[in-house]
């Protein structure tokens, strides 16, 4: 899986099979691991050189909104629970499609108290259904200093970079193509709080 080779806290990512594994490891027949998912979500990472993430032709997103796909029955119950540092790096072509769903985006929710920050994407191409963004679908934490280009699509509260904002963003931008029906937005779809 991954490794914290300098001991600081922080497990590095160097590509994006590693990044995909916090949600998928050990799924696989025969891919038995012994870490839970919940210790793979409550851990610390950090990008340690830009990625390419053609590879993985549908990714699935880190943190979602539990067994129903509506954040607005668990809220940031099944979020990523840990703290995502791009340390400036680049993530190009992602692509997620899951027009089911809501929580869609490279974290497709952030609980509250942790942190994504320092990160671009370049070219994300994500379909949901509501809570759409390239960064995050639905975030109850913070977004810092984070940026995307791309093309969003869905339903409702779905934006360039983060689809519903319950949590903080700050210092981040997004030139983005976005449709959607209801709450949508160049930077956020739905917004309760605060953006500086």
């Amino acid at each position: 899986f991954v490794l914290d080779t300098n001991n600081d806290g922080r497990f590095e990512i160097c590509n994006i099979h590693q990044l995909q594994a916090i949600n998928t490891l050990g799924t696989g027949e025969g891919k038995a691991t012994g870490l839970s998912d919940g210790e793979r979500n409550e851990r610390d990472y950090e990008l340690v050189r830009s990625i390419d993430a053609a590879a993985i032709p549908n990714f699935i997103p880190i943190g979602n909104c539990g067994p129903t796909g509506s954040c607005m029955n668990d809220l940031d119950k099944y979020g990523f629970k840990g703290s995502f540092d791009g340390r400036g790096h680049t993530i190009s072509n992602l692509t997620i499609s899951m027009p089911e769903l809501g929580g869609v985006g490279l974290f497709g929710v952030i609980s509250r108290g942790k942190v994504v920050r320092n990160i671009e994407l370049v070219n994300a191409q994500v379909e949901g259904r509501g809570g759409i963004g390239t960064i995050v679908g639905s975030n109850f934490g913070t977004v810092y200093n984070c940026h995307s280009t791309g093309k969003v699509k869905g339903l409702a509260a779905v934006g360039g970079l983060v689809g519903a904002n319950a949590g903080n963003i700050s210092y981040s931008h997004a030139s983005a193509d976005v449709e959607a029906k209801f709450a949508v937005g160049g930077l956020v779809g739905d917004q309760t709080a605060s953006i500086f």
